[in-house]
């Protein structure tokens, strides 16, 4: 998914809504792609990460080999 924040700004929802309604379905650990920020779905999106466009990994705890 990509996250901006002129499109948080503009529509008035945080993109960790989106993170948030995947992580109904399963559990996912979230990514930046670019900084490697693990992200935290409690937490508006934008105050983990600098204000700039990411990318970001939704990885299924399910398909983690460990």
């Amino acid at each position: 998914m990509e996250a901006h924040p002129l499109v948080t700004r503009g529509t008035g929802v945080d993109r960790v809504e989106c993170l948030r309604l995947l992580s109904t379905w399963r559990t996912f650990t979230f990514i930046a792609a670019e900084s490697g920020v693990f992200l935290d779905i409690r937490r508006p999106l934008f105050d983990q990460l600098p204000r700039e466009i990411h990318n970001i990994i939704a990885i299924s705890d399910a398909q983690k080999v460990g």
